[in-house]
């Protein structure tokens, strides 16, 4: 299996670095301007067990609350759910097919 995932995962990074899409990190020194509060566990098990949505899909968002920014573009449609369940959370994209393809 390791064999067939490693070409398409460094396809996939290939083509994210192609158009400069990087993981933001308040650890990398280039992006630490974007954040203005430490991103921490406690404020992931709040917004995990506020809105019920899972716990990556919650440190995400406690990520984006720690930021500067304004909203985030994900193809995630539950980080979107759980914006809808808070509205204290900063804004989620999608795309409106995958809103179509939900309802």
């Amino acid at each position: 299996m390791t064999l067939y995932l490693r070409k398409p995962l460094e396809m996939e990074y290939r083509a994210l670095d192609k158009l400069r899409i990087s993981y933001l990190s308040m650890y990398n020194d280039d992006q630490k301007e974007l954040f203005n509060k430490k991103i921490t566990w406690e404020e992931a098990i709040s917004i995990c067990s506020d809105v019920g949505a899972g716990f990556s899909d919650a440190m995400i968002l406690n990520a984006l609350q720690c930021t500067n920014l304004p909203f985030s573009i994900s193809l995630d449609s539950d980080l979107a759910f759980s914006v809808v369940a808070n509205s204290n959370l900063k804004d989620v994209l999608i795309p409106d097919a995958l809103v179509d393809n939900l309802l």
